[in-house]
């Protein structure tokens, strides 16, 4: 019995990972979708000829064939779709998935359906600097810098609602952890695998990681500026913007003298 219900959670896991998984979507090249725009122009231009004879004649039919002429070059409008180079285009019909269409230039989607442009290019990330204690135990400003690009649009698109924004926290907290776990020399290698095992359900691929700042933290410093922001909170110090840091850096100097 556990035995089988192992295999059913498994295969109800593997099932919905499938169902996002990125497929092309059917469509068609510039040709079709050249000739489809020609059609809507001309439909468009009968149709406000129907509605116009029919106002002056008062012919109620004629009218109600040019609005239906309308509602027509809506929909095959919105079949032709323009991609740039770099971008992709998320095929849904009335919620649900169909493909991903990949062409660049002008193509033709199926009737009614409805898509999202996606960004496959490569793209810069800096992660935002953070504090944690190292390897050795010293305390120490982190932060990386990310290469990365959507390689699965389908997830990317429906698994979470901001690709990039997921990105920053997933890489925020593997920098914390491979900073705390692996000496130096390891660091930009270890970070890459982290990064690319935490964001890969959402179909998102990790080109480079790199460690691009590790340097300790002064103590004394921060021991001397949280002592003037406990003076200035009980108003028996006055610091003007800016100040603060400038008279961090005099007592600190100060110090070492």
């Amino acid at each position: 019995m556990p035995t089988t219900t192992t295999t059913t959670e498994a295969a109800g896991t593997h099932g919905s990972e499938a169902a996002f998984a990125e497929r092309p979507a059917r469509t068609a090249g510039p040709r079709r979708a050249g000739i489809v725009l020609v059609l809507t122009a001309l439909v468009l231009l009968g149709s406000i000829g129907r509605i116009v004879w029919g106002l002056q004649l008062g012919d109620t039919i004629r009218i109600v064939y040019g609005l239906f002429g309308l509602l027509l070059t809506a929909v095959l409008a919105a079949t032709v779709r323009v991609t740039s180079p770099g971008d992709a285009q998320v095929v849904r019909f009335f919620g649900h998935y169909l493909g991903t269409s990949r062409r660049t230039g002008m193509s033709l989607l199926p009737p009614l359906t409805w898509s999202t442009k996606v960004s496959v290019r490569e793209r810069e990330l800096t992660t935002g600097q953070v504090e944690i204690n190292d390897i050795d135990g010293d305390v120490v400003r982190a932060r990386a810098d990310i290469t990365w690009r959507v390689a699965d649009t389908a997830r990317a698109t429906f698994v979470v609602d901001d690709a990039e924004g997921f990105l920053r926290s997933r890489a925020e907290t593997a920098l914390r952890q491979v900073v705390a776990g692996l000496p130096r020399e390891e660091l930009s290698r270890g970070l890459a695998d982290a990064l690319s095992a935490r964001v890969a359900t959402a179909g998102l691929e990790v080109l480079s990681a790199e460690v691009s700042l590790l340097s300790p933290v002064p103590g004394t410093a921060r021991v001397v500026a949280a002592t003037l922001d406990r003076l200035a909170a009980e108003q028996l110090l006055e610091l003007a913007p800016g100040r603060r840091e400038a008279l961090v850096a005099e007592v600190v100097a100060e110090l070492r003298q």
